[in-house]
């Protein structure tokens, strides 16, 4: 038997391996708004900014970088518009996304105030001075302020609830009545609440700096308390046409007798006038120009006590003249102390002490320091 030859198979030829499509692991997002320059940002699943805020350009559009896939919301803001978001799930290398943002309803609000240069403030907004012009406002409820030094504060509350509305508004400020707050003040005065009347008249005299009743008062009720300032407000009451009526101690002297009077010192632009109910004799009429010394002087006791020395008359600033030296102490310096002996009583310049020996006060500077302003400073 002849054997026949098997034939070999040909080689296999190996085909290449199957070709993969690559896996998609991050992209871009284009994000287009219909506002152009508005303001976008991108919060990532756990709420955190992870682009922006940018800018979008002229054509309201704006290019992230490449992003993880995933979910995310994009936020558009711009002025005058309802913010917008949008949440988006980034699966493609190019994602496009539209956001449309809806303008805010306005309405529009026009202020005048009839005094010029009146505070308007609107809560949750703002301030602004003299009125204002047209102004455009959200819709709500606004709580108005108007106020002027001098002038009573209006508050007036305004409903913005029609978009595309205009309200006009005109506020008459009215301006505050001193009067009542200066008869207060002079009450207080003469139920001795010096404090309260320091407090009514420095509001007095922050709206109206030259009025001369609180001047006086104020200056009165500092007098009172051995206060310093009080003699420019005492002078400012008398350059606004005022006149000053001071209680005081008139000292007399007849040999050894030394006698201390109630006085009443008053003092006009052009002249101060001493009147003692009790001592006729000793009143006294004296002229500013014929006024010849105004000093300070200590008494045995060293007690402050004013001296003055010059030409007047008893009765009025135009009778018979003759050169007079009078000696008053102020109230606040003379305290009168009892001391029982027997049926007399004497008095002395000083303050009793309960444990401590008498002590004395010395305040006469505020007077020296009236007298020489008014002599002085007041023309």
């Amino acid at each position: 038997r002849t054997k026949i030859p098997r034939k070999e198979a040909p080689p296999r030829t190996k085909l290449p391996a199957r070709s993969r499509l690559p896996t998609i692991l991050n992209g871009r997002l284009k994000i287009t708004v219909n506002k152009p320059h508005s303001s976008i940002s991108i919060l990532g699943a756990d709420g955190k900014v992870i682009f922006g805020p940018v800018l979008s350009n002229i054509d309201g559009q704006v290019v992230t970088g490449m992003l993880n896939l995933g979910t995310y919301t994009v936020v558009a803001k711009e002025a005058g518009f309802i913010d917008s978001s949008v949440t988006v799930k980034l699966s493609q290398r190019l994602q496009s996304i539209r956001i449309d943002l809806t303008a805010i309803p306005l309405a529009f609000l026009t202020f005048e105030v009839t005094v010029p240069d009146a505070k308007i403030e609107i809560l949750g907004m703002g301030s602004y001075l003299g009125g204002l012009g047209r102004l455009a406002m959200r819709l709500g409820k606004y709580v108005i302020n108007v106020t002027k030094k001098g002038y009573i504060t209006q508050s007036l509350e305004v409903d913005l609830i029609t978009a595309g509305l205009e309200v006009r508004k005109i506020v008459n400020l009215q301006r505050i009545q001193l009067g009542p707050m200066v008869d207060d003040a002079r009450q207080a005065f003469n139920a001795g609440q010096y404090d309260r009347v320091a407090v009514i008249c420095r509001e007095i005299l922050d709206l109206e700096p030259s009025l001369g009743p609180a001047h006086l008062l104020y200056g009165k009720a500092l007098f009172e308390q051995a206060q310093t300032g009080s003699s420019p407000h005492l002078i400012e009451a008398l350059r606004q046409g005022e006149v000053v009526n001071m209680d005081v101690k008139v000292l007399t002297e007849t040999g050894r007798n030394r006698v201390l009077l109630d006085g009443t010192l008053t003092l006009d632009r052009n002249y101060v006038r001493l009147e003692v109910p009790r001592n006729v004799s000793l009143n006294v009429w004296i002229l500013k120009s014929d006024i010849a010394s105004i000093r300070l002087v200590l008494d045995k006791h060293d007690i402050e006590f004013v001296e003055y020395e010059g030409t007047g008359s008893p009765q009025s600033a135009g009778a018979k003249r003759s050169n007079r030296k009078i000696s008053i102490y102020s109230k606040q310096v003379y305290l009168r102390h009892r001391i029982d002996l027997g049926k007399k009583e004497t008095e002395t310049f000083c303050q009793e002490g309960t444990s401590t020996p008498l002590k004395c006060q010395k305040d006469g500077e505020n007077l020296l320091q009236l007298l020489s302003f008014w002599r002085s400073q007041l023309r």
